[in-house]
């Protein structure tokens, strides 16, 4: 019997795949509706800013490069002003924290914005008219820094719920050969590996998402970097807290219109599906990897370490409406409770001091152009 979706649809895609091979893990289904032909991230929409399902705290206001491009000076300083200073951005989505992040450097200190090639990577090729920025190829040797905002959140995930003391992995299959619906079953050997030293037995009736693919993304990123940093800013928790009743279903989100989608098998291909970072598992993988954690926090006390509160004071930001955006970012019932973890690579620890006196000499100037692409230039 013929499925009753489009073949050309998502959804139709997905049906015969399970005609095809039976049912598939939650992790192919989100692959699927994000990164398919005719995914959510391949479609020509732009899921970004005021008129997409989602913004992200660049789009906010350049402030956020700002900040951030402070934080790359001492990185850049702590590496002995390497020339070239290479940078790499993963799950970049465009050029608009690239390009915020080159004008700052172009105050902050006009050397390092010599030295640097700012290298970009999403699932589609980035047009930027900055030559700085240039899409980045498997031929690259090395990175000094690597910067990923909202990039884990992205990868799909294994999906799996506990019952009667067994953990049960969530897959996709067709209700009378035509719709798609969940099915719990036997989990794979890679997801029971994972969490069979975790003891998540005990939770009856959670559920909650596993990413895998942190480990091979994580080894390849150690493969091209000899020494230098890791930047992961993204929502999560730590294992204790991401593995308990108090988050069980709640991990694994959709976004449609700026607000929650609902239901998974709703709108597929039309609206984001995210899963909350297990930043426990991305700190070990990094230890594995030769990366040490030397910064965890809040977005909004990483920003305030970076002088956020000076400068969201200065008399340019003189207006309520600004003034509310820029609390956004800091904002704990939003972007200012998302995590940042910042991880090194073969350095001492003696020259990991990534804030300093320094950085609070660096002005804010209004050469930072807000364009169209960010949601402060509505307010201007």
């Amino acid at each position: 019997m013929q499925s009753s979706y489009s073949n050309n649809s998502p959804e139709g895609q997905i049906a015969s795949l399970i005609n095809d091979k039976g049912m598939i893990p939650f992790d192919v289904f989100m692959d699927m509706a994000l990164y398919g032909d005719s995914g959510y991230y391949r479609s020509s929409l732009n899921p970004f800013g005021v008129n997409g399902d989602y913004f992200t705290s660049p789009r906010v206001h350049p402030v956020f490069a700002f900040c951030l491009a402070k934080q790359l000076f001492n990185m850049w300083k702590i590496l002995d002003s390497p020339v070239p200073f290479l940078i790499y951005e993963d799950g970049a989505g465009d050029d608009l924290l690239a390009t915020d992040i080159l004008r700052s450097f172009q105050i902050i200190d006009s050397k390092m914005f010599d030295a640097t090639n700012y290298y970009i990577h999403d699932i589609n090729l980035i047009n930027s008219i900055n030559p700085k920025i240039q899409n980045a190829t498997n031929d690259l040797n090395i990175f000094h820094v690597v910067i990923s905002n909202e990039l884990f959140d992205a990868m799909p995930v294994k999906l799996f719920e506990v019952h009667n003391n067994t953990v049960q992995e969530v897959f996709l299959s067709l209700r009378n050969s035509r719709e798609l619906q969940e099915t719990l079953n036997f989990p794979s050997p890679e997801l029971a590996d994972f969490l069979r030293p975790l003891n998540v037995t005990s939770l009856e009736g959670y559920r909650g998402p596993v990413n895998l693919h942190v480990e091979d993304w994580v080894s390849k990123i150690s493969e091209k970097m000899n020494s230098g940093f890791m930047i992961t800013i993204d929502y999560g928790y730590l294992e204790d807290i991401y593995f308990s009743m108090e988050k069980s279903h709640k991990l694994i989100q959709t976004y449609y219109q700026h607000s929650d989608g609902g239901n998974l098998l709703q709108r597929i291909g039309r609206q984001d599906i995210t899963a909350h970072v297990n930043f426990s598992h991305l700190m070990s993988v990094g230890e594995q990897n030769q990366f040490k954690t030397v910064f965890f926090d809040t977005q909004k006390n990483w920003l305030e370490l970076l002088g956020f509160d000076q400068i969201k004071n200065i008399d340019m930001f003189n207006n309520r409406r600004i003034q509310n955006l820029l609390f956004s970012l800091v904002d704990q019932t939003g972007l200012g409770n998302f995590k940042v973890l910042i991880q090194a690579k073969n350095l001492d620890e003696s020259e990991l001091q990534i804030f300093n006196n320094e950085i609070h000499t660096f002005d804010y100037s209004e050469n930072i152009e807000i364009t169209k692409r960010h949601i402060s230039y509505k307010l201007m």
